[in-house]
């Protein structure tokens, strides 16, 4: 089983959404068993995102993606990085920023990619983020969210050479994604074989 987390800088870049359609991507276009786990314990958004309530449970919320959205605590995480048994994937939905469990979820995964949007201050905080990461992660790149293509967004090009990190994919600001978080659905669900849902395709053809 490949572990992989979803890290940002900062809250408010998307993160939650990329790790929903990510994990919905490698379900649905490439056939893989997906165990998508809540990092953030202090402020959950993954029950939320996918209208599952505590007494839910481990839920298949769409053919192939199981969702865990309320793990008891870090503890519980880091043994489903061990334990879980029957998935080619562990995505972890992680904190945003330097939580002190940092540690912890890093040390649950082996693989990260870095969601940010195109605005300095998201850049600066990726920075610090990949200073007080582990070197022998394997990190994939970046997925630069929510892009406007607005003259003072930080371009793609500067932000690589900014971090040192590739970027995966852009993803535009679309109404189509604020659509399904009001829907409480996976982009694929509802938008499925349109332009928005390639865009998450590529991370998972990037990962694999």
């Amino acid at each position: 089983m490949r572990k992989l987390g979803v890290f940002s800088g900062k809250g408010g870049v998307g993160k939650t959404t990329v790790s929903i359609n990510l994990a919905a991507s490698l379900a649905h276009d490439h056939n893989q068993n997906v165990l998508l786990v809540e990092g953030n314990l202090t402020t959950p958004h993954l029950g939320y995102f996918l209208n599952m309530k505590p007494e839910d449970g481990r839920k298949e919320v769409f053919p192939r993606l199981y969702v865990e959205p309320y793990p008891q605590d870090l503890k519980a995480i880091k043994e489903e990085s061990i334990t879980s048994k029957g998935y080619d994937f562990l995505i972890v939905d992680t904190a945003p920023g330097l939580k002190e469990n940092l540690n912890t979820l890093t040390s649950s995964v082996d693989e990260m990619i870095v969601v940010t949007s195109p605005k300095m201050d998201s850049i600066v905080d990726v920075l610090r983020l990949k200073k007080n990461l582990d070197k022998k992660m394997m990190l994939h790149g970046m997925v630069y969210n929510r892009v406007k293509n607005r003259g003072y967004e930080v371009s793609q090009k500067r932000a690589e050479e900014k971090t040192g990190i590739p970027v995966i994919t852009e993803i535009p600001e679309d109404e189509r994604i604020r659509e399904t978080t009001v829907s409480q659905e996976p982009v694929i669900k509802r938008h499925r074989d349109s332009d928005i849902h390639r865009v998450f395709s590529e991370i998972s053809d990037y990962v694999l």
